[in-house]
């Protein structure tokens, strides 16, 4: 083991093992009272904020909103939930909303993602509407399978 410096804790040795079988180097360990070595970013740069990238106005408050969730509206019918809308993009959404899609879902169940427009609506009329055209095309749908079963002979 080669002894690389004194460990802060006790003042013992902080050794590495001379040779090791992987790529990921070993973490340097004090031989007394066995403390491992904090993990380092590198080295302290000292740096200092750039007033021109100081944002002029604050950031607000992400708005919430009542939004009406038609995706289950044949089964669950159509239900309000409280969501914040944001316009940001990320990779992960941020907290409720990401740009088209809000997330949210009723009290004791897992939410889920909800497009505008699509599955979920801003206004109730709106929802409303889409939950009949739902409806409406759901019973086309019931009508062509039984005209297919009517027409099968065996």
């Amino acid at each position: 083991m080669n002894t690389i410096g004194t460990c802060s804790k006790c003042g013992g040795a902080v050794q590495v093992p001379v040779s090791w079988g992987s790529t990921i180097p070993p973490v340097p360990t004090c031989a007394t009272c066995g403390a491992t070595a904090k993990a380092s970013h590198g080295p302290v740069i000292p740096t200092e904020v750039d007033p021109k990238m100081i944002p002029k106005s604050p950031m607000r408050e992400p708005e919430k909103r009542t939004v009406y969730i038609t995706k289950y509206a044949l089964t669950q019918g159509v239900y309000p939930i409280e969501v914040v809308l944001s316009t940001q993009t990320h990779a992960q959404p941020p907290s409720w909303a990401t740009g088209a899609y809000v997330y949210g879902g009723k009290i004791g169940e897992m939410p889920s993602n909800y497009r505008l427009g699509k599955d979920a609506f801003l206004n109730r009329e709106a929802a409303l509407a889409d939950a009949e055209y739902k409806r409406v095309c759901r019973i086309k749908a019931l009508e062509r399978e039984i005209e297919k079963l009517h027409s099968l002979a065996f």
